[in-house]
């Protein structure tokens, strides 16, 4: 009932004005420990789950200066699309795209068949298996310098390649991005995000999408997308900018997002799939200490917007599984922050509920300080 007067509360625009009244009424409530809780919300998943350590380094002869990684699953109305706005640009540099058909049933596979004959593309065929084992398929297979992911219902910009790998070798940086317009129906332009040129000294701040970007082909060296679960760019930001020495902006528009009423991810956030939003990090986290990357203050920010964005992806499920989300996320904060506190005031109210274990504060503050 909760989160429900919380929804109107939001949908009046009262949430924010009314949060400091709620917080006062706030209180603990028992919550099951960390490791029931986290195989509750495995229980609940119901998927076979990998983490982000590769078993070995790939051999990487560097044959291409871009190599763009498309995985394919049922998306015959957009793939030629995407095909077509890679294989027509006009660049200087050698390229292979490295498509994953992922067991498609609409006849993807067919729309690829057109276009196996081009010596750019790569075509690798499997059963169905997610998008990070199609990615992982193909990182593989990888040949190259620099590599790049594409969504096969989305479409590279006019130039885009060029525009990349010009920054990347005149810079010497591991990662390039640049902006992205997303679009509906129609081609509609929905936003536009746009970038200034120059260096960019915290990896936090870039989008955390695998798309949008070149990327140094070591940086995937000795790691992996994790499967079976969703939000699985969580390990972009995690994991792959934080390995990353350098990274450089352009400022155009280099990819086009399509909002796709049917994907995945926003399926996700309607159903018990959006667990996966905690489940992924947990992983990813205890991966980050395996790797030895350093918990720094930045990474610890970044760990309290991932605990808020979670909970607010949770919003509509059962107060049990939100619980039980909310116990790993306090497990998290005892195994690897105990000793770290925000320097954002704004945030102190959701870094207390987790130190205390207060559900009710952490619930009323992710939904209504949106």
């Amino acid at each position: 009932m909760k989160t429900e007067f919380y929804h109107v509360l939001n949908k009046l625009h009262m949430g924010a004005v009314c949060y400091p009244l709620i917080r006062k009424g706030c209180r603990p409530c028992p919550l099951p420990e960390a490791a029931e809780a986290k195989a509750f919300l495995h229980s609940v998943s119901k998927r076979e789950k990998t983490g982000c350590i590769a078993d070995k380094v790939t051999e990487n002869r560097k044959e291409y200066d871009l190599e763009l990684i498309i995985p394919v699953y049922n998306v015959k109305d957009y793939l030629a699309q995407c095909l077509d706005s890679v294989l027509n640009q006009k660049t200087k540099y050698r390229i292979r795209v490295l498509c994953v058909e992922d067991g498609s049933t609409d006849g993807s596979g067919a729309v690829l068949d057109r276009y196996q004959s081009d010596p750019r593309v790569y075509i690798i065929r499997q059963e169905n298996r997610g998008m990070s084992a199609a990615r992982n398929r193909a990182l593989r297979h990888r040949s190259c310098r620099y590599l790049t992911f594409l969504d096969s219902d989305d479409m590279l910009a006019d130039g885009a390649i060029d525009l990349l790998l010009d920054a990347a070798y005149g810079h010497d940086a591991d990662i390039v991005y640049g902006g992205y317009v997303k679009f509906g129906r129609g081609g509609k332009t929905i936003s536009r995000l746009t970038t200034e040129e120059g260096w960019v000294s915290d990896p936090y701040t870039v989008p955390g999408f695998a798309w949008g970007k070149i990327i140094r082909a070591e940086l995937f060296d000795g790691v992996r997308f994790p499967e079976g679960f969703l939000f699985e760019d969580t390990m972009m930001r995690q994991i792959v900018y934080r390995r990353a020495r350098t990274i450089y902006a352009v400022s155009g528009t280099i990819y086009w997002y399509r909002k796709n009423p049917n994907g995945i991810s926003l399926g996700a956030r309607r159903s018990n799939k959006s667990v996966d939003s905690v489940l992924v990090y947990d992983q990813i986290e205890r991966d980050c200490r395996t790797l030895g990357l350093p918990c720094d203050q930045a990474e610890y920010e970044s760990f309290l917007e991932h605990a808020k964005l979670a909970q607010f992806r949770m919003r509509n499920l059962k107060p049990a599984v939100q619980k039980a989300g909310f116990s790993v996320w306090c497990g998290m904060m005892r195994r690897s922050y105990a000793d770290s506190r925000t320097e954002r005031e704004h945030m102190r109210d959701l870094e207390q509920a987790l130190i205390s274990g207060n559900f009710n504060l952490f619930q009323a503050f992710c939904v209504l300080t949106q």
